[in-house]
């Protein structure tokens, strides 16, 4: 068939074909005993770091859980193991894709065929006259009141730095990048705000890299509540002490967005005042939960917890910060391990008190990542040689009759 033959019911029927069982066809990658045995514990950052791929990842190998091809291939190759060797395949056929991953095949079709017009290449764009498939709506995962109120209660325990960012994510709903690209800089104690102006990023081969905000609504200045600022002053008397411990091995200088080499103000750093891996928040945070019993909830959830408890409270987006400024209930102090059972009762009370308040929110689902499937990829891969081709030759024709 001719790309000017493509009518909106033959996309249809490609639309409906993915959705169809079988259509998805996903391949992971389980690490040998081969391979693990090149990777003892105090190898692996190494590894990591030369097959530019995350902490994250590289936990994932170690400890027996699925990952992609991409992936092992990086893995395989720093660890000097054949790939054959050093995983073993895992194939799930029988899936199909959802309607927002066909809805994602939708537009992409409607842009090639945009410029195939442009070109002049066909007359008509038949997507724009296709129905397009019906998305499906995704539900995030989020922490109920009660267990927000356990949540904070459980921080006694944990590292400093852990802490004032898990607090950080449920007082501000930040991103997870935006936390640990905060400096203090960005911090006003006098007018009790924080800015937002850089996130963090983990791009391979080129390791922890400090960009502009995800959207420009994201690069924004908040005020928040006296018991933030607290947890921040408390915090930065931690910080300087361990500054002070690691004395020269402390980094001075850090680069950050537009290459600028300024002094080292970072709130949340490594041991030596090197920008903190973002891998190690993502693999901590799971372990928490699980050790004190609370939901399987990822660390964004905390920025949806945040909103779904201002909405519970009946209030507009546009004052969710402006609410946390006003709220009393003591956060639980982060630095004082030995807080007393009382204290921590009469802590644990007063988060009740206020969340329980607002309505019951329900559902804990987690999304999967987005596969490869092998049949749209090849559809749209032909459909936009034929369009290059038949441009081509158009070209040369025009060329032909010029002369």
């Amino acid at each position: 068939m001719r790309v000017s033959q493509i009518r909106p019911s033959h996309l249809m029927a490609f639309y409906s074909s993915l959705e169809e069982a079988g259509a998805r066809r996903d391949s992971v990658y389980l690490a040998t005993s081969a391979l693990l045995k090149e990777l003892p514990r105090g190898k692996r950052q190494e590894t990591a770091k030369a097959a530019g791929v995350g902490g994250r990842t590289m936990t994932c190998v170690c400890n027996g859980t699925p990952v992609s091809r991409a992936s092992a291939e990086k893995v395989a190759r720093a660890a000097g193991v054949i790939f054959s060797k050093a995983f073993t395949e895992q194939v799930k056929e029988g899936g199909k894709l959802n309607g927002n991953t066909v809805q994602h095949y939708h537009r992409m079709l409607s842009s090639v065929f945009t410029k195939a017009v442009q070109w002049g290449i066909v007359e008509d764009n038949p997507v724009k006259r296709a129905e397009p498939p019906k998305g499906e709506a995704v539900e995030v995962s989020y922490l109920e009141e009660a267990d927000a109120a356990r949540l904070l209660a459980a921080l006694h325990d944990v590292p400093p730095q852990y802490s004032a960012m898990v607090q950080l994510g449920l007082f501000t709903g930040m991103r997870r990048g935006e936390i640990c690209g905060l400096r203090w800089s960005d911090i006003d104690f006098n007018a009790s705000t924080i800015s937002v102006n850089r996130t963090v990023e983990y791009i391979p081969h080129e390791g922890l890299i400090f960009t502009a905000p995800k959207t420009k609504a994201s690069n924004r200045t908040f005020k928040v509540g006296a018991n933030c600022m607290d947890m921040l002053r408390e915090y930065q008397l931690y910080q300087k002490a361990e500054r002070l411990r690691v004395g020269s091995m402390w980094a001075r200088t850090v680069q950050v967005e537009n290459g600028k080499t300024v002094q080292n103000d970072l709130l949340f750093t490594s041991w030596d005042g090197t920008p903190f891996d973002l891998e190690r928040l993502t693999t901590w945070f799971p372990h928490f939960l699980r050790a004190h019993d609370l939901p399987a909830v990822h660390f964004h959830s905390l920025r949806h917890t945040y909103a779904s408890l201002m909405i519970a409270a009946h209030v507009p987006s546009q004052r969710f910060r402006a609410v946390w400024a006003t709220l009393r209930p003591p956060p639980p102090r982060i630095f004082t391990r030995g807080s007393s059972v009382q204290q921590t009762r009469q802590r644990r009370t007063q988060w009740k008190l206020f969340l329980t308040t607002s309505a019951k929110r329900a559902g804990h689902k987690k999304s999967g990542q987005r596969p490869l499937y092998n049949t749209s990829v090849r559809f749209i891969a032909l459909l936009f040689c034929a369009l290059f081709v038949r441009y081509s030759s158009k070209m040369k024709q025009n060329q032909r009759e010029s002369l």
